[in-house]
């Protein structure tokens, strides 16, 4: 089986493992880990890439580097990373499948201004990327196409100041917004359909019972998301994540959810 945890594990080291789970239009997709490093950036990164060699030698396609080398060149400073991550989404059929690397970087102001002026970078996220803690990646899609992904941070205390909450008012609607206020921090990026958040609650089944209480979710929905988090392996974890498509939170119709979990290493 294509990058199979068993051959991932023989050819990383020293991560925390997130496993992730997503459910689109009736459909689960569980083939999905993110590999979290927090030292020895370059050489990881390196081991990274030569999965990506293998693919390419293996399978015989070329992944586009045009976006990630225009970011990460020659002259960025790897001692502004606080977390490199290497993902992978594999589908049944291998032309819907890609892999993922993140960064988050700190105190980067260069490079968070250079990200902040990209065309992927709407005017409304623009307005959220105020932290000087910063998330963004690249998803490189097995039919050959690449594309940066920008995701500001919104932290629960955050939400206290008024001119923060006057900007998140003006993109997203009142359930996004009480929603938010039950988790530690949340995470905004978009894809085709629009605003995509990503929740980070203390107590995933507290935070799923909310929605269901509050009637954002269906019961139908609300035993999906039940399930799914039940099968994700209940090891001792530092973060969890449930990601939604705002429309759907406005429209209270939700059916597309992706569930993550980060296990202790």
């Amino acid at each position: 089986m294509i990058l199979d945890l068993d051959f991932l594990k023989e050819h990383l080291d020293g991560f925390r493992l997130e496993r992730s789970i997503k459910f689109h239009e009736g459909v689960i997709f569980s083939k999905r880990y993110n590999f979290w490093f927090d030292h020895n950036f370059k050489s990881n990164l390196n081991s990274i890439f030569k999965i990506f060699d293998y693919l390419e030698n293996q399978h015989k396609w070329q992944f586009d580097y045009s976006i990630i080398n225009h970011y990460i060149n020659q002259n960025f400073d790897f001692t502004k990373i606080k977390f490199l991550v290497f993902g992978t989404d594999i589908r049944e059929k291998m032309i819907d499948s890609r892999v993922k690397i993140w960064l988050i970087i700190m105190d980067y102001p260069q490079k968070r201004a250079e990200l902040q002026a990209d065309p992927e970078f709407t005017k409304d996220l623009r307005e959220l990327a105020y932290n000087d803690v910063f998330l963004f990646g690249f998803d490189f899609n097995f039919n050959g196409t690449s594309k940066i992904k920008l995701y500001p941070a919104v932290y629960r205390f955050d939400l206290d100041n008024p001119a923060l909450e006057k900007i998140l008012q003006k993109i997203l609607c009142n359930d996004s917004l009480f929603l938010m206020r039950h988790t530690c921090q949340t995470h905004i990026t978009t894809n085709k359909q629009g605003l995509v958040i990503h929740f980070h609650p203390q107590h995933m089944l507290r935070f799923i019972e909310i929605m269901a209480l509050e009637n954002i979710i269906s019961d139908a929905v609300h035993q999906n998301m039940l399930d799914l988090y039940s099968s994700l392996p209940d090891n001792r974890y530092d973060d969890q994540v449930l990601s939604l498509q705002e429309i759907e939170i406005q429209n209270r119709s939700i059916s597309n959810f992706s569930l993550y979990k980060m296990y202790s290493s």
